[in-house]
């Protein structure tokens, strides 16, 4: 009601293209106990194929496998701004990505403190730096997010003149999909058991909610 609308995409033609505005249509259906209804009118090609398939999505789609191509275009760079590690691995072994993003030198004190264990003393106060954190994707559905911390990492990790200045003021900590599985099932919000992650900070179990577990 407020301007949204599918998109479209099939596989003769692997591109998406938003359905028009004023063709998508929410509201509460009499026919369906009162409960909101999204329609939308779409007219198939009478010359396509037989076996063409015809997809929709609420919004352009930004898939597991995409973050990973991405990833490795930035690995391939070889910054020295840049780490990324396997935090850990999803209930179908995906990975669960940690992006560390700062100058080289914060890096090299991250890394320090990492070796540190437990119980870590506390560091040396010219040794200390900022930590911003940043996760996305804990409910598959909320695509936008993905294309968010795309854009973010893309940024933080150029020669933009306040990209430089905020590597040398804080370490950055980006997760940039915390529900791979979810994602890569098409799931709307939950993960491959049928379980929003984000009700499960307070006490994560290993089997059902690895990467919650990893990051906390």
């Amino acid at each position: 009601r407020d301007g949204m609308a599918p998109v479209v995409s099939t596989s003769a033609r692997p591109h998406w293209e938003r359905i028009p505005e004023g063709s998508a249509y929410y509201y509460r259906s009499p026919r369906h106990g009162r409960h909101y209804v999204l329609s939308f009118p779409f007219c198939f090609e009478r010359k396509a194929s037989e076996s063409e398939v015809y997809y929709f999505a609420y919004c352009f789609p930004y898939t597991y496998s995409y973050l990973q191509r991405f990833l490795h275009g930035i690995d391939a760079a070889q910054l020295p701004c840049y780490r990324r590690e396997c935090l850990g691995r999803t209930v179908q072994n995906r990975r669960l990505d940690l992006i560390t993003i700062s100058s080289p030198a914060n890096l090299a004190l991250d890394e320090a403190a990492q070796r540190q264990r437990a119980p870590r003393a506390p560091l040396p106060a010219e040794q200390r730096r900022n930590l911003v954190f940043v996760t996305s994707r804990v409910h598959p559905g909320e695509t936008p997010a993905s294309f968010l911390m795309h854009g973010l990492l893309l940024f933080l990790t150029s020669n933009h003149a306040r990209a430089q200045a905020l590597r040398q003021a804080v370490v950055v900590k980006a997760v940039p999909m915390l529900n791979p599985d979810g994602v890569f099932l098409g799931n709307y919000r939950c993960n491959a058991l049928g379980l929003d992650l984000n009700r499960q900070w307070d006490a994560p179990q290993p089997w059902a909610s690895p990467t919650i577990l990893a990051v906390r």
